[in-house]
Formats: structure tokens, sequence, C-alpha cells
């Protein structure tokens, strides 16, 4: 059975924060071990219209917004920005590459994506949990191959049609089927997210072997192996929902500026030029409308340009700073991530075949000393792979403090190295110097802190590691070459991450699954099955059950080793309320406002 083992990473973690405490995020509440949402009460809409698409710059020609309103038959609109209080400003480090949902997504695009487009699940806000999003109840067979979805009654696009099975479906064969005509391939369109969450498109590899229509209000997705963790898979703001019509009448500049995009979200997009994106709130929304009537993204550059803007008003909240030296009237917000930075050992390197060994260099690591260095600061320590804030968490482990140098000296004697460890045996059978390995992403904080924190808390035990540090895409393919006997890295990558799912799938398969044994040579049957049993279970409480049996084998065989959690920090100017930080990326800004 495949798993899903590439999960690409917007974890944005150039998080430069100061090795300081006082900055340290909350704890992300931890999540029931039951099953998720089945049903709740619909929520009828008013009848309306509308969705203002983007405008060009003005030169003289009727304005590129009317053009596009006739363009998607979209009603004119009156609500909107206004006095002082309309509107939120916030930051962007650069524009949007599209706002097509599954469309080139990147960091920029999908916070913009979240306000504009619903899902058919949503993550519940500060929280990794799922709940109804226009889908109120979902159910699957009973070997999770395939997954029914009952659709809210009445929820309308921003250009008044209607949100249907049929309406979800072609966003689905959308995305799904390369020969799908409205996908548009031939003139650029890619839609590489549902590629990289799902394994392949039709007929290559996708998980999603078809989606049908079951009745007006329900959407069946056909799976080519079990997925237990769907649900949370379709509530990435990536895989937002679009008029068909609106599709179709734009065809492949659909998401693009000055054409528009139509979602059914609490904001519809009335402007996008190269300096800005401009939303307004979509009055005939199903759920609670949004707070304030209108939002613009300016795209600032970095963390400096982003400070300095809030520091003189022209921007109220900004994500993803560096540092924490924000200016007077601004408060800081710890971001936590659903993330995990790990030391990975390569059981082709003898000794590291020996679970002793393993367990010696674990015993040797603490955690929360490593948190104080990893990333300048920015992260807690981690004792397990599961994050805090999702379910099948084992209990809190005991510290790895107090005894660890003896625990691992001791454990090193019984493997056969009294006086510590400083080479390993590569498969060729040649000694060489025992190396760790690490590199920095091309976006995010380098992992040399991390390193050399680790590196000295070995050597306090008898372990020598030799530093090393890669090119990025060298190590990426070095690491899945199984090149490497111990190297750091982090799950999901720290690179563009789209796929923030609240699943402890993502976390227990994407690392120790069938597909990740290149790099550390750790294949155990028990962790297989019950990887595979957990797969195919949608009963979430057997599902936990099954996390937890993992977890503790893991713990024992110790052929990864959780280090720290990362997380990220937001801006907020003072006289703003109701900012919500989301561990899986997926903040949604329709609760922001004015204090009163």
């Amino acid at each position: 059975m495949r798993s899903l083992s590439f999960w690409p990473a917007l974890v944005g973690l150039g998080l430069l924060l100061a090795a300081c405490q006082m900055f340290a995020p909350a704890p992300i509440p931890a999540l029931p071990d039951q099953a998720p949402v089945r049903s709740g009460p619909p929520t009828a809409p008013p009848a309306g219209a509308g969705l203002a698409p983007a405008q060009k710059p003005s030169d003289g020609a009727p304005s590129a917004t009317t053009a596009a309103r006739a363009t998607l038959g979209v009603a004119p609109t009156s609500n909107g920005g206004g006095g002082e209080g309309d509107t939120l400003q916030i930051a962007l480090s650069r524009e949007p590459l599209s706002l097509d949902p599954g469309d080139l997504a990147d960091p920029a695009s999908l916070i913009v994506l979240r306000q504009l487009f619903d899902t058919l699940t949503q993550f519940k806000p500060g929280s990794a949990e799922i709940e109804a999003g226009v889908a109120t109840a979902w159910e699957a067979n009973a070997d999770a191959t395939e997954w029914t979805f009952t659709l809210r009654p009445g929820v309308k696009f921003h250009d008044g049609t209607a949100l249907t099975a049929e309406a979800v479906k072609f966003n689905v064969d959308r995305w799904l089927d390369p020969a799908f005509k409205a996908g548009h391939r031939a003139e650029g369109k890619q839609f590489q997210v549902w590629s990289d969450v799902f394994g392949g498109y039709l007929g290559a590899g996708s998980l999603i072997s078809g989606v049908e229509v079951a009745a007006p209000d329900q959407i069946r997705f056909k799976l080519a192996r079990p997925a237990a963790y769907l649900p949370a898979t379709l509530a990435l703001p990536a895989f937002g929902l679009s008029s068909p019509a609106a599709v179709e009448r734009l065809g492949a500049r659909y998401g693009t500026p000055y054409e528009g995009v139509v979602g059914s979200g609490p904001y519809r997009l009335s402007g996008w030029t190269g300096e800005k994106v401009e939303l307004e709130r979509f009055t005939d929304y199903w759920g609670a409308k949004a707070a304030t009537p209108r939002l613009i993204f300016r795209i600032l550059g970095e963390t400096d340009t982003q400070l300095t803007a809030l520091a003189s008003g022209q921007v109220d909240l900004a994500f993803g700073l560096t540092r924490p030296d924000t200016p007077p009237g601004v408060s800081l917000v710890a971001q936590p991530q659903l993330a995990v930075a790990y030391l990975s050992t390569n059981q082709r390197y003898r000794p590291l075949d020996d679970a002793r060994v393993r367990q010696a260099i674990q015993a040797a690591l603490d955690p929360a000393a490593l948190a104080k260095r990893a990333f300048n600061g920015a992260s807690s320590p981690a004792d397990q792979f599961i994050p805090p804030g999702l379910w099948g968490r084992l209990p809190p482990a005991p510290s790895r403090g107090g005894a660890r140098g003896e625990v691992s000296q001791r454990l090193l004697a019984d493997a056969g190295f009294p006086k510590g460890l400083s080479e390993v045996a590569g498969p060729d059978g040649i000694a060489r110097p025992l190396e760790l390995w690490y590199s920095q992403p091309p976006r995010g904080a380098s992992f040399k802190g991390l390193a050399e924190a680790v590196a000295e808390q070995l050597a306090a035990v008898g372990i020598k590691v030799t530093l090393r540090e890669d090119e990025w895409a060298s190590f990426l393919a070095e690491r899945r070459q199984g090149q490497f006997s111990l190297y750091l890295l982090m799950h999901p990558l720290p690179t563009i991450r789209v796929d923030a799912v609240g699943d402890p799938h993502i976390f227990l398969s994407g690392l120790f699954g069938p597909l990740t044994a290149s790099d550390t040579g750790y294949t155990n049957t028990q962790v297989g099955q019950r990887l595979r049993e957990a797969e195919s279970q949608p009963d979430m409480a057997r599902r936990a059950e099954l996390y937890r049996e993992v977890g503790s084998r893991l713990a024992l065989d110790a052929p990864r080793i959780p280090l720290v959690y990362p997380y990220g920090l937001a801006a907020m100017r003072e006289g703003w309320t109701g900012f919500v930080p989301s561990p899986v990326g997926a903040e949604g800004l329709a609760g922001v406002r004015r204090k009163d």
C-alpha cells in the first residue's frame, strides 16, 4: 500500500527569533480522541449575488472591475470600504502567484484564498480539528475507500450561482483529470498542489480515483486506497471551491490579476494590482458575516519593510516576522505550527543498526535545551512526532534531563563502545567519521544552530560528530539516497507549505511509512501493520489507539528522534481584536475587527 510520504511545506520558518522564552507560544489545546463533526444545523443564506473581480489601473477607459463584472455576470455591490475602522490592512511579503485554488499555491496566495473560498471541511479557528464547511456531514464505507459528503443547502457563489454537488465535481475533475477541458493544462495551469498532496493525477498515482454526484446535495469520492484522513485533507485552503460558471467564462485567465476569481467565502475580490489585493465583505455569505467590511493585502517585501509599515500605520497585521523587535503600539502573536524538527539515523551505517546506540543518542539529547537555540529560540521542546494540538499523541513522556548522560554512556558500553563513538562503517564496510548533515532551506531559518547544539550534547556523552552543511537541493537528493549517517530535517519540509493537514497520518506515515526507509534503513512489521490499519480505519478513536501504539514502538526503536516544534510570529497593531493564529496556516480574518 502506498502512503503519502512527501508533503511540501509552507512552514515559512524564516523565524530568526531571539532566544527568549517570553515569546514562547501558548500551547495549542489538545484535541479529543473522537470522530469529527458528522452533522450540524445548516444555515441558509439570503439570496444575493456577487463578487467584484480585480480591476486594472485606470487608463481613461471603463474600469476593468466593471468589465469583469459583465464578463462574469456579477451584480454590482454597495458593500465594502467606508470610513475609519472599515478596512484591515495586511502585509504580504510578495504578490500571490495565483488565486486559482489548486494552482501554484504559495504563502501569499494561501492567506488570500482562505478569505475568498470555502472548502468542504474546514479547520476550527486556532485548532487543527476539522469542522463542517460547506459540507455538514461526511461518512466513509467500511475500509475508507469511499467518502460521501453532504452539502449545506442554499450556499451561493459570489456570482449568485449555487454551490451544488455538480459544482464540487467540476472543481475536483479540474484538479484531478489532465484531460478535463476546463483545466486548461495546455495553457499553463498545473494544479501541482493536487499532485503533491494526493500523489499524482488521474491514472498516474492519485489517491483519488474519481468523484461522482450521489445526489444533488451529495458528492462521493472514490479512492485508489484507503484514506481515513481525507476529510482533513479537503480542509486545505488550496482546495477552495470556485464557481464553474466563472471558470468556464474566463478559461486560463481565471485566478490572474485583472480577471479575478469567484468563490463563496466571507470576502470577495474587488481589486488586484502588483501592489495590493483588495477584498470586500460578501453580504450573502451563508455563515457569520465578516466583521470588517474591507481587507487590503499590501505587497511590502520582508520583515524590515513590514515593521516600518506597522510602525507608520500603513498596515495593521503582518505574518512570518523574523524577529520580535516590533515598534510601539504593536502586539506580538505566536503562531504555532504543525511541524517537528528531528534527528534521523541511518541503520545502514554500523553501529547505528544497534538499537542501544540509537537509544544512547536519544537519551543524550535534551529538547528543552535544544529549543533555546534551534531557529534562534522560535521553537518548543518535542517529546514525540505528533505535535501538540493533534489527537493520537502519547501521554507526556518523562523528561530526558537529569541522568541522561549516565543512561547514554551505559547504553554505549552495553553496545561495545565504553569509550564513546566517533566513527561508523558504511554499506561498503569502510570506516569513516560519524557525520551530522544539515542544510538551510531557501525560505526558512538555518538548521545550523540546532546542529551545533545537538553536536555539543552528543559530545558530552562521548559521541563525537563532524558537522557537515550541504546545499538544499543536493541535501534533499542525497538524503533520499541514504547517503547520510545522521541528518537534521523538519517534517513537513520547511519550504512552501501547502499541506498543513490536521491529521496524525501526515506525521507518522510521512516519516515511517513504506516509502520512507530509503534514508533510515528502518522497517518494523508492527509499525507498518498499524499504519496500514489506521489508513483504512474511519473510526477516529481506534485510529488514535493505533497511533499511540506506533508512537510507543518508535520511542524504543529511535530510528528518528523528535527534537523541537517550530513556531512563527505575527504582529498586530493595537486597536484591533479577533485575530486567531492557526497551527495549520489557515487564518480566517472574517472575525478581526476594531475594538469597541
